[in-house]
């Protein structure tokens, strides 16, 4: 035994401090001792040998240079500094890695210590030898890899990087006695030096030149003056937020705002810990880098505590109510109903917690909300601006710089503590008094964040730079003498982290892998260590960790998010991608039954091990997901993930790429008509995801046609026909929506052929019943011989649909009601009779199962172009999809429907409905703040007064219908009823009716503003030109040119547009 320590001492002169130890305990794969680190490099060449050797003897030159080596070697290691070679004469060094000072500013003193060791060593050489050493040394800092490097046979414990090459090349520039420090270095430690600033240099394999700085000496500092200005300490902080939540009316939401390791969790939990939680109900939840990829992660950990609180309630109403709301969730988060949707579950969420605060006040927490997905923090903001009259309390904490796109609340930002305090947090850390020399300085480098004073301190405790005498803590002479600066906060917890064993500190790693939480039992798949269950009981009596159990999982909790990003971002890029795909195959495996749920989570882990195929998939599996539920703005972002590295790789072959060899099965469905669909197969690759994307984008979206056209352009190469045929068809549809007035059917008839080549049923019936809309979209349709051919196309559709055999008769039915649905539109076309008309939809709407596919269908059959628009059955099916939405929870559609069954009371002439319908959908829109439809609803009411000739109360509707919309963008853009330009010439009509010219004059600007920018329909540009004539009459007392014009208007508007309002009121004035 006595051997082996011998051994071993005389071993560990071979490596820095600690390296042995750390290589010999290390247990994994000798390669795997690999981390990303930061840490300040320093090369120090030596020059004047040559000299010397010409004057000496072979071992008095090796004795000489041990002498000056070790001379060198010692004030590197003085300022917790280590040699990581001899590169010949010059020394590579390093610090940063496991000392607690500031490693820019150790280098820095070191180097100038270093220059005055040789510069007292020539005074000895001049007199003896007659000639001089000089040394010349650079500097800089940032990120490296250290860790072991090289094959089985031979391998070195080093460090490696750009940081490296980069301080190697700024003393290679340096002149003798010269120290060159790089511009990242000097930043940081400009406030102890002197410097000379020379001009950028140019350095070998670097493209851009670097500005470097010569050391000239330090500078003579001041003792530090400690701010004495009051600080907020936490008490106040947390009975602020105590007093308010006490309150009869308190604040709704408190945010408490700063950086890392302010506090802000301590004050929440203290805050939990004063409250009765008797009486309320606590949801708690968080944000982490992890769960930022992923939607809805945070409301699921909220939704898990539901059924708890269901069983709770008494009362059978509420209970009812409740529990429907839950079940819509739960059918949403696990698509069990496609008729739930993404608003939906926003209504079900402030319905259930609306219900639950008349019982109880609840308390909602959210941590680092600056952390949380898009779709988490709009359903967030939406809660707070819908639940302001519920006895609803919610804390949140977030980092500075990020902010709520909402109002009304009360913002706390956290400071550091005062000097005052530092010193009692200081006090209660070590249990005793003290010093003011050791408050002032951790003071001073923590800026008074507490999480920075506890890891100074306990860094400073474990180097022993503190000592106890007579009942106080004092600093270490040489600490504050020498100015030495305590590293940044993320290398002292590295640093306290690597004091951990190596499997602590291994879980520890791959943890941060999940963010905020983990499960106990998926990490254990994934680590598989022996004993696991008692390290990971160290490491939570360690304070990293703590547990609780959900839903029969254990689940690890991180106790600090900078814990999480600085373990995260210390592992090399190598060997995170190796543990990113260790864990997507491992939730392959463990989710290998659910793999739905999941398809994000294990495209993001893909992605970042850099296995894009992998990648391009599961994102695309993710997008589909949420197709199937008509949520089209999260499949869209999906798409686009699955879209870049698709293309990505795409780039690098001519070959159009199988991304993965299992056959996939989907519905086709396009987001404008969501009630038909066609079942496809097919392999994935880009043309794929390209048509899909389209797919779910609506007609007046970017992209539209380009992403067909691409998609149609990949099908082609690899002679996709299936899909040739269905993107030629969408391009057709595409094409003629903006272009109806010039049909160009080409692309239908290049998809017929091919379908017809490959004998494809189900395809022909798709196109055959295109046909008819080459005759709907037709203004002024007189039929014609020639039009016969599109007519025996479509009915030839309807026979090849009853032919089908072995077919499923669900799917059958979709193809009918899509005949169907387009029959009904062609005969409103043709003027059929109603009752035919009426039959047809009877029809279809047998043919329709899925509640949110009818409302959908509804609504189309009654506004736009649809065969219901201006009959008696108009407002009757408004009415069915208005109780579909009712049902669905769908309170965004049912606002939209009531606004609509306004406007149609309005045009019926049926007043008192409409004012009911408009203040029912102005209830729901207040209810959930939706303010878009406002000013929709604020329109129609305006509409409603002018009919009435309550032209006061008209004025006062479309102000705030304008005001409301000119809050969105798209308003000024949209070419339909959400235009601004609605409610603009409606006002512009009252001002002129009440003599009000200059606002008319104003209104007529703007008016003629956006129809130079944007086409609308013929009725708007007329009743534009008649408001400018009537202008124009009553300023010019009344003249009959103007008066001419007037009708000239009017008679235009009976031409192209018989049924709008505007027409009723020209009437009136006019006395037709």
């Amino acid at each position: 035994m006595a051997d082996n320590r011998l051994n071993r001492n005389k071993i560990e002169k071979y490596f820095p401090k600690g390296v042995l130890e750390k290589i010999t305990n290390f247990e994994d794969n000798i390669f795997e001792l690999v981390e990303k680190r930061y840490a300040t490099v320093m090369f120090v060449d030596i020059s004047g040998y040559t000299a010397i050797s010409e004057k000496l003897k072979p071992e008095e030159v090796v004795e000489f240079i041990n002498k000056c080596f070790a001379s060198l070697i010692g004030i590197v290691e003085k300022y917790n500094g280590y040699v990581d070679k001899f590169i010949g004469d010059c020394l590579l060094c390093v610090f940063g890695i496991s000392s607690f000072e500031s490693p820019e500013l150790s280098a820095t003193f070191c180097a100038i210590e270093m220059q005055d060791a040789i510069n007292s060593l020539n005074i000895q050489l001049k007199g003896e030898y007659s000639f001089d050493l000089y040394v010349t040394i650079g500097i800089h800092c940032g990120d490296l890899i250290l860790g072991n490097i090289g094959c089985e046979s031979r391998m070195d414990y080093t460090i490696i990087g750009d940081t490296v090459n980069t301080a190697s090349r700024i003393q290679k520039e340096a002149l003798p006695s010269e120290i060159l420090l790089s511009d990242e270095l000097y930043q940081k430690v400009k406030n102890y030096i002197n410097v000379e600033t020379l001009n950028p240099v140019k350095v070998k394999n670097k493209n851009q030149s670097l500005t470097l700085h010569k050391l000239l000496s330090k500078k003579e500092l001041k003792p530090t003056v400690i701010q004495k200005e009051i600080m907020i300490g936490r008490d106040n902080e947390l009975k602020l937020i105590i007093n308010e939540y006490e309150k009869e009316n308190p604040e709704k939401l408190i945010i408490l705002s700063g950086e890392s390791g302010i506090g802000k969790s301590l004050i929440v939990e203290n805050f939990l810990n004063h409250i009765e939680k008797d009486d309320i109900f606590i949801f708690s939840t968080g944000g982490s880098l992890y769960t930022k990829q992923f939607y809805w992660q945070p409301f699921k950990e909220i939704y898990n505590n539901f059924a708890l609180i269901i069983d709770w309630v008494k009362d059978s109403k509420d209970k009812t109510e409740i529990e429907k709301q839950s079940n819509l969730i739960f059918d949403f988060f696990n698509q069990h109903n496609t008729s739930v949707t993404k608003h939906s579950i926003f209504e079900s969420f402030r319905i259930f917690l609306n219900i639950i605060s008349k019982i109880k006040k609840i308390v909602i927490i959210i941590d680092d909300i600056n952390y949380i997905d898009d779709i988490s923090l709009e359903l967030l903001e939406y809660l707070l601006r819908t639940l302001k009259k519920s006895n609803i309390f919610f804390l949140l904490t977030k980092k500075s710089d990020f902010n709520l796109k909402t109002n009304d609340y009360n913002i706390i930002e956290l400071k550091g503590l005062s000097d005052f305090e530092c010193n009692e947090l200081l006090e209660f850390l070590l249990k005793g008094k003290i010093d003011n020399k050791l408050n002032n300085y951790i003071y001073e480098y923590s800026l008074g964040n507490p999480l920075y004073i506890i890891e100074i301190i306990t860094a400073l405790n474990k180097n022993r730079f503190i000592e106890y005498i007579g009942n106080n803590y004092y600093i270490k002479e040489n600490i504050q003498k020498d100015k030495i600066n305590p590293q940044s906060l993320t290398n002292l917890i590295l640093n306290k982290i690597d004091t951990l064993d190596f499997k602590e500190k291994r879980i520890l790693i791959i943890s941060s892998f999940f963010g905020r939480t983990i499960r106990l039992d998926i990490l254990k798949k994934i680590v598989e260590f022996d004993n696991i269950d008692n390290i990971i009981s160290n490491i939570i009596k360690k304070g990293y960790f703590t547990t609780k159990n959900i839903n029969n999982d254990q689940i690890l909790y991180f106790n600090n998010q900078l814990t999480i990003e600085a373990l995260y971002n210390s592992v090399v890029e190598k060997k995170k991608k190796e543990i990113h795909l260790k864990i997507a195959n491992c939730l392959l495996k463990e989710y290998e039954n659910n793999l739905f749920f999941i398809y994000e989570i294990i495209a993001y882990h893909f992605e970042q091990a850099e296995s894009y195929f992998e990648t391009v998939y599961y994102y695309f599996l993710a997008a589909m997901k949420y197709r199937e539920t008509y949520d089209f703005e999260t499949a869209k972002k999906c798409f686009a993930k699955s879209l870049y590295f698709a293309e990505k790789e795409q780039s690098k072959t001519d070959d159009v790429i199988i991304f993965n060899e299992k056959e996939l099965k989907f519905k086709d469905f396009r987001a404008t008509r969501i009630f038909f669909y066609i079942n496809v197969k097919f392999k994935l690759s880009i043309d794929i995801i390209y048509y899909f994307y389209a797919q779910s984008l609506f007609f007046h979206e970017n992209n539209i046609r380009t992403f067909y056209e691409k998609a149609l352009s990949y099908s082609q190469k690899i002679k996709n026909d299936f899909f040739v045929v269905l993107e030629k068809v969408a391009l057709f549809n595409i094409k003629n929506f903006f272009y109806h007035q010039n049909m160009d059917t080409t692309y239908l008839n290049e998809a017929l052929v091919i379908a017809e080549k490959i004998k494809n049923k189900i395809l022909l019936i798709y196109i055959y019943a295109e046909h008819i809309d080459i005759l709907i979209r037709k203004e002024n349709l007189v039929l014609e011989p020639k039009h016969k051919e599109f007519i025996d196309k479509f009915l030839m559709a309807k026979k090849i649909i009853e032919s089908l055999d072995n077919i499923d008769e669900k799917y059958k039915n979709n193809f009918l009601l899509y005949w169907y649905w387009f029959c009904s539109v062609y005969y409103k076309k043709i003027n059929k009779d109603l009752k035919t008309i009426f039959g047809i939809l009877n029809i279809c709407e047998t043919l329709i199962t899925n509640d949110y596919q009818k409302m959908f269908f509804y609504e189309r059959i009654c506004l736009g172009t649809g065969p219901l628009v201006d009959t008696e059955y108009q407002v009757e099916y408004i009415m069915k999809a208005l109780e579909i939405g009712k049902k669905t929870n769908n309170f965004l559609k049912m606002a939209h429907l009531y606004s609509t069954l306004a406007y149609l009371y309005l045009k019926n002439k049926d007043y008192q409905k409409s004012l009911e319908a408009n203040l029912l959908s102005k209830k729901i829109c207040e209810e959930i703040d939706n303010r878009l439809e406002l000013g929709m609803i604020y329109k129609n009411l305006g509409d409603l007064y002018l009919t009435l000739d309550k032209f006061d109360n008209a004025i006062e509707s479309y102000q705030k219908s304008i005001l409301y919309k000119k809050e969105f963008s798209s308003t000024r853009t949209v070419v339909d009823f959400a235009n601004v330009i609605f409610p603009l010439t409606s006002l512009t009509f009252l001002h002129i009716k009440k003599d009000a010219f200059d606002e008319a004059d104003n209104n007529l600007f703007k008016i003629y503003e956006l129809l130079t920018n944007y086409t609308f329909g013929k009725e708007v540009p007329t009743f534009a030109e008649f408001l400018r004539n009537f202008l124009e009459y009553k300023k010019n007392k009344k003249d009959f040119v103007y008066l001419q014009r007037m009708k000239d208007c009017y008679y235009d508007m009976v031409k192209n547009s018989p049924n709008t309002l505007q027409l009723l009121w020209i009437k009136k004035e006019l006395g037709l």
